[in-house]
């Protein structure tokens, strides 16, 4: 689809995942509508993206505000939610509310006007699977926790709009997405910038497990590039999910090896028992994504961990 002059409204955009694709969306030639709660940010990810990204303080719940923004809206991308797998186990129902049920309504009111609906599924709906190899897009969803549960019915709730009345949507069932601007805080933070930031401050690192277990790391930038390419080509694969990662796995050992060196750390971490939901060993089969885009520009690990760890340094003013 043409790009200059198109209006996206990005739910979440201020978030961490969500300011990078408001940046991608700038440069290629979109103006931006974002709304966001602010629950898990300031806002300062999206204040230097001039005045083509128009912020708007709300709650996804809230249908007359969605209905007002989606009117002259060309595309919509959905990445606010509830995204911590063990925050879902204390807080289901509001997980569904917000990720289920909000979702579905914007979907009903973009019946009558279907613009290309681009929306963050999870690889949670995988849950242990049946072995540890990678996860493929045929698989029936098992999901371990509200969290993932409430995915997988994005996907169905998506795929009926698709066939009811033509929504061409596109779910992105993102593996573990981490990079510059994703919060350290809190006891539902990710691993590397959880790591990154204790072993800059010079604090004790946590492993929740025995630090064998396996995750799919991917940079949030090929993640929103990802995003745009889908928005564009959502008219040709609308009603199709696809999976998001790097296709490799690596141990939180190994991360937190990586990242020790880095920051010159020859501590070892703590070990607690893992958390309800946590699934042990989850990577990606990109062969739907590979014929979407070429991804050979995707971040190495190690790449994007120096890149993580600087810009944390930058931020620490180290």
């Amino acid at each position: 689809m043409a790009m200059a002059g198109k209006k996206a409204l990005v739910t979440g955009g201020a978030g961490f995942i969500g300011s990078h694709l408001c940046g991608v969306l700038i440069d290629r030639g979109w103006n931006v509508s974002v709304v966001d709660d602010l629950s898990s940010s300031d806002g300062s990810n999206i204040e230097g993206l001039g005045d083509r990204v128009s912020l708007h303080v709300g709650d996804i719940r809230d249908l007359d505000l969605m209905k007002g923004l989606l009117e002259d809206s060309d595309a919509l991308f959905n990445l606010a939610a509830m995204v911590s797998v063990p925050k879902s186990v204390q807080k289901p129902r509001e997980c569904y509310e917000v990720n289920v049920t909000a979702f579905s309504d914007m979907l009903e009111l973009l019946k009558d006007r279907p613009v290309p609906v681009v929306y963050a599924s999870s690889a949670a709906i995988y849950g242990e699977g049946a072995d540890d190899g990678p996860r493929r897009e045929t698989e029936l969803p098992m999901p371990q926790s509200p969290y993932g549960a409430s995915k997988a019915m994005d996907e169905l709730v998506a795929a009926a709009a698709f066939r009811c009345w033509g929504i061409p949507s596109v779910g992105l069932r993102f593996f573990n997405v981490y990079g510059p601007r994703q919060n350290p805080e809190g006891p539902y933070a990710s691993v590397i910038p959880r790591f990154t930031t204790a072993l800059l401050d010079g604090r004790a690192v946590t492993v929740f497990g025995d630090g064998e277990q396996t995750r799919d790391f991917v940079h949030v930038e090929d993640v929103a590039r990802v995003m745009v390419k889908a928005a564009d080509e959502a008219q040709s694969i609308g009603g199709s999910v696809m999976n998001v990662g790097s296709g490799r796995r690596a141990s939180v050992n190994e991360v937190y090896s990586l990242l020790s060196r880095l920051v010159s750390e020859k501590e070892s971490p703590s070990f607690e028992p893992e958390r309800p939901g946590d699934i042990r060993h989850s990577f990606a089969d990109l062969s739907e994504l590979r014929s979407l885009m070429d991804l050979s520009s995707f971040r190495s690990l190690e790449d994007g961990i120096d890149d993580t760890v600087s810009y944390y340094r930058r931020r620490c003013g180290l």
